[in-house]
């Protein structure tokens, strides 16, 4: 029919085909199952297991692990990367004896930076840094606890514009950009984080071998440590089926 005026329907192919690859891999639940040297005693090795796995199991529900991990196989789908930051939150567990706790956060595959960008194994980069947009008064805020009342007016505002995600209809909130900088150093991952003009968390020792960051490429793209999404090879049929 002859009706170049009729708005025509549109069937979103990719957005479908990118809901089957997620429901497709996280149908199955996440288990986690601790096996330690036999050479142990029986009853204080079950006891570590069990400890161990309990642990893990916990940190699991406290950080909505499993509820995350959907969005971050969507992400890797979409993006053809997708990043898991963990860390240790000082806010969290305030009410308890012991203050603190691990946390998790997804992290877009764009505020991800690797040392040696021809390296896909994370674990294998020189550094890496992760860039964050926080509102300004959170960073000020963060800053006065760090450096004290002094250091504040030394937090600017990012001076460019904001997508639509990161503002209110209403309210339009100021950001600055965060560094946190991950490097190895003696065998050892060492971290710091900075603003523009500010230094707000000196170099630390972590005193850990392994980079607290998390990644998984979906197809992989040689000598780039970014991988390539199904979806870049499905668009060119969604735009011939539009046209």
């Amino acid at each position: 029919m002859n009706a170049p005026t009729i708005e025509k329907p549109v069937l979103n192919v990719v957005r479908q085909a990118v809901d089957y690859y997620v429901s497709m891999i996280v149908s199955d639940d996440i288990a986690v199952m601790c096996d330690l040297k036999e050479d142990e005693d029986d009853q204080v090795r079950q006891a570590l297991e069990y400890v161990t796995s309990e642990g893990i199991n916990k940190v699991f529900e406290s950080t909505k692990f499993k509820e995350k991990t959907r969005y971050f196989i969507k992400n890797c789908a979409i993006d053809g990367d997708a990043y898991f930051h963990w860390w240790f939150n000082s806010n969290k567990n305030l009410d308890s004896e012991y203050k603190g706790a691990i946390d998790l956060e997804l992290v877009d595959s764009t505020n991800v930076i690797f040392g040696n960008p021809a390296e896909q194994d994370e674990q294998k980069q020189p550094w890496i840094i992760v860039v964050q947009k926080l509102p300004l008064n959170e960073v000020k805020e963060l800053v006065r606890k760090k450096l004290g009342d002094g250091y504040v007016h030394q937090v600017e505002a990012d001076a460019q514009h904001y997508t639509s995600a990161e503002t209110d209809a209403s309210v339009v909130e100021d950001y600055t950009t965060v560094l946190t900088r991950f490097w190895m150093e003696d065998n050892q991952v060492w971290w710091t984080r900075s603003i523009k003009h500010l230094i707000i968390e000196e170099p630390t020792n972590l005193e850990t071998r392994l980079f607290p960051i998390a990644k998984m490429g979906w197809k992989r793209e040689k000598n780039s440590y970014h991988s390539i999404s199904p979806v870049t090879e499905a668009r060119p049929n969604q735009i011939v089926g539009l046209s």
